[in-house]
């Protein structure tokens, strides 16, 4: 027998089952650039006036590159060039604290991020080159990359919820003796609606009641 909790568990069950899927398809979509890309992660000391080289295979020149530099002690001048495996520049930023930029790639192959220390003292450059899809391309958190993930998580949980709702009106039902189904419930509701509106429908169609009749014999006097 079908009951309520039963029908709420199966329609919870059908939520997860699209959460994960569009969680995993999402996920794969989000991540195909970053997995096909090289990343590069470096940690430098930059003495005064010396230059470091971090760089990056590129296999694909869709995604827009990123490039990420957290500098210590701050306000201390670094300049950051990007250049191909042909010496062109694509990339040129100055900076004294933190930088967060991006190029986009022209062609396959070996890019260079050339970070040199313009100031007079040494500073300490942590630096990541490649594809990060936490970053758009104007330099700003990518939440519409995530957002259909979100999604997904948020079927799940919501799945969740009411496979854990469809398990306690099930025991619920069962404390209180609850034996009736979804269609005995539709069937005790639509007779209660239909003796609703037939009960003063009879009034007027029944000519033998008793206050029907004193209301003919009354507009019959005033005849």
């Amino acid at each position: 027998m079908v009951t309520r909790g039963h029908i709420l568990i199966i329609l919870s069950s059908a939520i997860i089952t699209i959460g994960i899927l569009f969680t995993i398809i999402f996920s794969i979509d989000a991540t195909r650039p970053f997995l096909m890309q090289d990343i590069s992660v470096a940690n430098y000391m930059i003495k005064a006036g010396e230059s470091r080289i971090l760089s990056i295979n590129v296999s694909e020149t869709g995604p827009i590159m990123s490039i990420v530099i957290k500098a210590e002690p701050p306000h201390v001048p670094i300049s950051a060039i990007v250049k191909d495996q042909n010496d062109l520049i694509l990339s040129r930023s100055s900076f004294s604290d933190d930088l967060v930029s991006n190029f986009k790639p022209q062609i396959n192959g070996k890019y260079d991020l050339i970070i040199t220390n313009e100031g007079a003292e040494q500073v300490k450059a942590d630096t990541i080159l490649g594809y990060l899809s936490l970053f758009d391309k104007n330099e700003n958190p990518n939440i519409s990359a995530l957002g259909d993930i979100f999604t997904g998580v948020s079927l799940i949980i919501l799945g969740n919820l009411g496979f854990i709702a469809g398990v306690m009106v099930i025991i619920r039902d069962k404390s209180l003796g609850y034996k009736g189904n979804m269609c005995a419930i539709w069937k005790l509701i639509a007779s209660k609606i239909i003796r609703y509106f037939k009960h003063p429908i009879n009034k007027i169609i029944r000519p033998n009641s008793r206050s029907n009749r004193e209301y003919y014999i009354t507009e019959k006097k005033k005849l």
